[in-house]
């Protein structure tokens, strides 16, 4: 839903970003506040659209080129940032997807060849996401194992929103209730 306060609330965030990254862009002449709120309206309506595109300022301004910037801010092109926004997130999002089916992959070969389910989901690993690991132990049907990395899996997720998205095809909030509650 489009309220007055979600547009002013993103509209700020969309400027604070920017003049974080593009001060070398800024002039004395303020970017006009319209323009971040129309921007906010198309983020709104990006999401409400489809949900796989996270509602956030921040990483609409930290994926988008100087060209479509200085594109948006003078000439108001917002449906051309907002469509470069979605093509980045998507691409984020297949990336992170290969990321975990090479992961499972992992997993998967490697308790083939012996490894103890306990280690290759209760360890930690630089290699191999929570993520990964909670979903092979869904897999091998020990759930009693996921649970106790259920926390590990939250704070990825919350870090990185976009692994919700990029993990739909191996997760379901009916299967895996541990997870409803950070269900986007």
């Amino acid at each position: 839903m489009i309220t007055c306060k979600r547009v002013l609330e993103i509209a700020t965030r969309l400027e604070s970003a920017y003049q974080k990254r593009f001060r070398k862009f800024q002039s004395n002449d303020c970017v006009d506040l319209d323009r971040w709120a129309d921007c906010a309206c198309g983020l709104i309506s990006l999401q409400n659209q489809d949900d796989q595109y996270p509602l956030d300022p921040e990483l609409f301004i930290a994926v988008i080129t100087e060209v479509i910037m200085v594109r948006l801010l003078m000439s108001g092109e917002i449906e051309l940032a907002i469509n470069h926004y979605a093509k980045v997130v998507r691409i984020m999002i297949g990336r992170l997807r290969e990321e975990i089916s090479e992961e499972l992959k992992w997993l998967r070969q490697a308790s083939k060849n012996g490894h103890a389910s306990e280690r290759l989901i209760l360890s930690p690993s630089l290699q191999i996401t929570p993520l990964s690991r909670f979903i092979h132990a869904h897999r091998m049907s020990r759930p009693d194992l996921a649970d106790q990395i259920a926390t590990q899996v939250i704070r990825q997720i919350e870090v990185c929103p976009l692994y919700w998205q990029a993990s739909c095809n191996w997760l379901s909030t009916n299967k895996y209730s541990a997870l409803a509650m950070i269900t986007p």
